[in-house]
């Protein structure tokens, strides 16, 4: 599994998941960070990435196109320290990870970690 960072997620994180054996890679890094964020999905579908981002809009498309691919973590809540949010992805990864290779959307907060199998319909 490989993993693309949105451009709302700060670039420091890509280094801390990098650290937890995590590969990953900022759009910025790929010259994306001005494209629509349906071409992003486009990108990450047919280069086999898990999109990470901030962003809801993601989730929305993928209801939209009754997308299977790809998946999509989306974190609520900004950490303060984005050392903090790269353990709490790596353990979030570490158990969904049959879940991200199926395709899914999951939603991460402090508190709660919610999965959501694709395709989905209707409203999040």
């Amino acid at each position: 599994m490989k993993f693309l960072l949105d451009q709302c997620v700060p670039r420091s994180l890509r280094i801390h998941l990098g650290e937890l054996g995590i590969p990953s890679i900022h759009v910025a890094e790929l010259g994306l960070s001005r494209i629509l964020d349906a071409a992003i999905l486009e990108y990450a579908e047919r280069e086999g990435y898990t999109v990470i981002t901030f962003d809801s809009d993601f989730h929305a498309l993928l209801a939209k196109n009754q997308s299977c691919r790809p998946s999509v973590i989306r974190v609520r809540d900004e950490w303060t320290r984005t050392t903090e949010l790269a353990h709490t992805l790596n353990k979030t990864i570490r158990a969904t990870s049959d879940d991200i290779e199926s395709g899914c959307a999951i939603t991460l907060s402090k508190n709660r970690v919610r999965i959501r199998k694709l395709p989905f319909g209707g409203s999040l």
